[in-house]
């Protein structure tokens, strides 16, 4: 922000400014404040890129936690060996030239903890492969972390007309999942990419299912862990219950290290089959060329 004197409200002969000509100055010296996540968005900060995740848990049951915020449900299979991995959905009309998804693009990391993809920026991008119906794709190259998946092109229906599983080849452990008609991987849990920092200053927990005439209750905590054998953190335990949604603002931000895991884990709930939505909005910094 510019600073200002008295002698910018004055005109040439040294007289005050009417007061309806203040503004006209203020707009010419003080620019307009843009919040910085928007300025992220629209590419106005060298080595910054947007970065969120939306979690959702269709059923918590009371003896069920620890879950974490995604649509498979129960603790979210992180990858902690590079593995080879195939997409696949569970409906043979989600094909390279079906009514269903046809392309999918996902959001991995490499056996580095890399980006596997590059935007035009030069950020984290997305891989993009053809559907096969329910016959699996492989993935081209060994992966050591996924953060999200979403459909890309589809046919007629318009989106993914079964669930679109991401698992490993051998052993079919699911890493993500995309369910029927959404289009989008409910998936709040990210490995944090090598050569970013990530910076989280905007967290929400939703309940989204109300309990008869009581407010069904949750509570979330935010689960760090670093690479390899860092132990595992839970930290700021946040509430909400289904009478309203819990925006929380985080200032200073969370800021988490290149490597570390991130994830929205439910640790209690007030009644079975709860509905919880999960989800946080922050930035990548670069701190290296990966």
């Amino acid at each position: 922000m510019a600073t200002t004197d008295s002698r910018m409200l004055r005109d040439q002969t040294g007289e005050l400014l009417p007061h309806q000509d203040w503004d006209q100055v203020w707009s010419k010296y003080v620019p307009y404040y843009i919040p910085f996540l928007t300025a992220v968005s629209l590419n106005l900060i060298p080595g910054y890129f947007r970065a969120s995740n939306i979690g959702l848990n269709n059923d918590v049951d009371t003896t069920s936690v620890p879950e974490d915020a995604w649509e498979q449900g129960g603790l979210f299979n992180w990858i902690s060996t590079p593995v080879q991995c195939q997409i696949r959905s569970t409906s043979t009309n989600d094909t390279a030239a079906g009514t269903g998804c046809r392309t999918i693009g996902l959001s991995l990391l490499d056996s580095n903890l890399a980006p596997a993809a590059f935007d035009s920026r030069g950020g984290p991008g997305t891989t993009l492969l053809a559907m096969n119906g329910t016959n699996p794709v492989q993935l081209p190259f060994l992966i050591g972390g996924s953060n999200g998946l979403a459909a890309m092109t589809a046919g007629s229906l318009e989106t993914n007309d079964g669930d679109i599983i991401l698992e490993d080849t051998v052993g079919g452990i699911v890493r993500g999942i995309i369910k029927a008609g959404q289009g989008f991987a409910h998936q709040a849990p990210y490995t944090v990419p090598t050569g970013y920092m990530l910076i989280i200053p905007q967290l929400l927990l939703s309940v989204n299912k109300p309990n008869g005439a009581n407010a069904q209750f949750v509570r979330v905590s935010t689960y760090f862990k670093g690479s390899g054998t860092a132990a595992a953190r839970l930290t700021l335990p946040l509430s909400a219950s289904s009478s309203v949604p819990y925006p929380h603002q985080v200032d200073p931000p969370i800021m988490l290290p290149e490597k570390f895991r991130f994830a929205m884990r439910i640790t209690e709930v007030a009644a079975d089959n709860a509905v919880i939505t999960a989800a946080w909005n922050g930035a990548l910094r670069l701190i290296a060329s990966p």
